[in-house]
């Protein structure tokens, strides 16, 4: 009997537990990898049960400042001036409501600009007229602005590989902009 056990003995591996040397790197990142997972859904699990006990704790916490400790006579000692100071403060917030209610009643501010023509972007990026016909019907379009004010247009879906050049000038495009904002301002 005692020699099957000695076999026994020297024929079996170690644990791991008593040798972690054996445990290759992959296999251990894997492990550590698993064992916060568990971790993490542990918390998400047990999380309603750790806000319920917080929850309770701050029950008892409130009644032994609020009633053991005499925290409610300081409450309604300060109520009115808890009551005026929430009034107050509902006052600005809806003067200030009516001020811009009355500021803004007629006025769409969200006024949008009408669509531009694809006349309009041939005519100010100085393209050829055939430029936006074809890559308006395309699927993939890719502009690059080269230089400071150049600028290239190339089709690229499936074969047709076109590519328009053209030219623009920011300071019209400021007077532009400034035009606008006379517009929007009337």
């Amino acid at each position: 009997m005692k020699n099957i056990k000695e076999d026994e003995k020297r024929n079996r591996r170690p644990i791991i537990i008593d040798r972690p040397d054996l445990l290759g790197s992959s296999r251990r990142w894997t492990e550590w990898g698993i064992t916060t997972i568990g971790w993490v859904m542990w918390v998400f699990i047990c999380r309603p049960i750790l806000i319920a006990l917080l929850w309770a704790l701050g029950l008892r916490v409130f009644y032994h400042q609020m009633v053991k400790l005499g925290g409610l006579g300081g409450i309604v000692e300060l109520f009115w001036i808890y009551f005026w100071v929430v009034v107050a403060i509902w006052i600005i917030i809806r003067s200030w409501n009516l001020y811009n209610y009355l500021k803004f009643r007629n006025k769409n501010a969200r006024k949008h600009s009408r669509p531009v023509g694809a006349r309009e972007i041939e005519k100010f990026f100085k393209l050829p007229s055939e430029c936006l016909g074809g890559v308006h019907s395309s699927s993939v379009v890719e502009v690059d602005f080269i230089e400071r004010n150049d600028i290239r247009v190339k089709d690229i879906s499936k074969d047709r590989g076109a590519v328009y050049s053209g030219h623009f000038d920011p300071g019209s495009l400021d007077r532009r902009l400034m035009r606008l904002r006379r517009l929007k301002d009337s």
